[in-house]
């Protein structure tokens, strides 16, 4: 049985609901431009590069600057909440991240903020899985939790002969301008992958739909981190689309409550 791992990132799954509330706005960090009419809601941008190794473009229709840069400094807030509790290198005062649980494994408990264990459910699910015989897991290999998955998967397969990790790329330049730091994580979890396979050499506006696409029709099941209630038309909600399409089962956990539900479409 080959299992995937279709959507988003325990972060981005979480802060798309903050984005659909309202418009965002510009931190310190980021830079904005303006456009729109003066009879209607103004076309808002800005980008943020301090957060999870990567640039950040938020796209917003506001009434008002004012709005929109009320909006903005709250998403900023969030993307450096995750970004420090996700962080698998550095330390920082008064948080317990990632970092520090790897640091305490085998000494001492940690008690840790509940978006880390939503992470951690998604690893425990996918250890569930391989104890009931699952042994090819396919990942599109984004920064966040496709990133996170593979290199978990990789892990595992250190003793665990069986495992297979299939990694479906969007396109070879995925990673170019990701962060140093963040490239040589992709790369090395690449190379230690069993097989690798990029939708297109460069970047196409349907690069991420088709690689979730090729995913989903090669495994049998889909373990995603997603809320239907959050769908928007995006890629992630098309992906689900398509899987129950194809009358795929499918194991979701849910960004927020972390509540896991499974779903097996009838054929």
């Amino acid at each position: 049985m080959n299992i995937r791992r279709i959507l988003s990132v325990f972060l981005s799954a979480s802060l798309c609901l903050s984005l659909l509330a309202g418009c965002g706005g510009a931190a310190s960090s980021g830079s904005g431009s303006i456009s729109g009419t003066a009879d209607g809601p103004q076309r808002y941008s800005t980008v943020f590069y301090d957060a999870f190794d990567t640039v950040t473009q938020v796209i917003a229709y506001c009434d008002s600057e004012e709005d929109f840069n009320a909006q903005m400094t709250a998403l900023h807030a969030d993307l450096l909440e995750y970004h420090k509790l996700y962080d698998i290198y550095n330390d920082y005062d008064g948080i317990v991240n990632v970092k520090t649980i790897n640091d305490n494994a085998g000494k001492a408990p940690v008690t840790v903020d509940d978006k880390i264990l939503g992470m951690l459910e998604l690893a425990q699910q996918i250890m569930v899985l391989r104890q009931q015989g699952v042994t090819h897991f396919s990942v599109a290999c984004d920064y966040g939790v496709g990133l996170y998955a593979a290199e978990l998967i990789n892990v595992l397969r250190d003793n665990d002969p069986e495992l297979m990790l299939f990694c479906v790329t969007p396109y070879e330049e995925q990673a170019t301008k990701w962060t140093p730091e963040l490239r040589e994580r992709y790369f090395d979890m690449l190379v230690k992958c069993s097989h690798m396979t990029a939708v297109y050499t460069h970047k196409q506006p349907d690069a991420q739909l088709k690689a979730y696409r090729t995913i989903i029709r090669q495994s049998d099941m889909v373990l995603a981190v997603y809320d239907p209630a959050s769908a928007r038309g995006d890629d992630t909600d098309k992906a689900v689309s398509y899987a129950r399409e194809l009358h795929r089962p499918m194991l979701m956990i849910h960004p927020d409550t972390l509540k896991t539900t499974y779903s097996c479409v009838e054929v």
